[in-house]
């Protein structure tokens, strides 16, 4: 095989990945079912009356301010409103993150993200972790947590 069908192969892989990549993050979406503890206990303290009430909650749970601002704003636009949803939102951020994978790869130059579709898109427990209505979908890492 030359470098060019190579290429093509790469390419078709990637793809073929990232398709069954997303068919995971919907199938997980159709049977996820309700909000468990820790996605209610943010979707309530995203949902307080203000903005500095959710600030003042944080200390309770573990994720940083972006992520309750986040869930507030995707109610305030009105799906947010029930569980499915929030699920919605959550798909949203997996779907994300298959995204940035191809354009990190693209950007970077190095060619079809195979590797990084492949260990981590096709891993179930980051699509469990990543589409639940916690932090972890939206890189929780690399937001600061306030000092208590």
């Amino acid at each position: 095989m030359t470098g060019k069908n190579l290429s093509h192969l790469d390419c078709i892989v990637a793809a073929f990945i990232s398709v069954a990549t997303v068919w995971l993050h919907f199938t997980f979406l159709t049977h996820a079912g309700g909000l468990w503890r820790d996605e209610v206990a943010v979707a309530n303290i995203s949902r307080l009356p203000t903005l500095e009430q959710t600030w003042q909650a944080l200390p309770h749970d573990h994720c940083p301010i972006v992520f309750p601002v986040l869930v507030r704003l995707w109610t305030m636009l009105g799906p947010g409103a029930t569980d499915a949803g929030l699920r919605i939102l959550g798909l949203a951020c997996g779907l994300l993150l298959l995204a940035a994978f191809w354009a990190a790869s693209r950007m970077m130059g190095q060619g079809w993200p195979l590797l990084s579709v492949a260990l981590a898109g096709l891993n179930f427990t980051i699509i469990r972790y990543g589409d639940s209505i916690r932090a972890y979908g939206l890189g929780r890492r690399a937001w600061c947590w306030r000092s208590h």
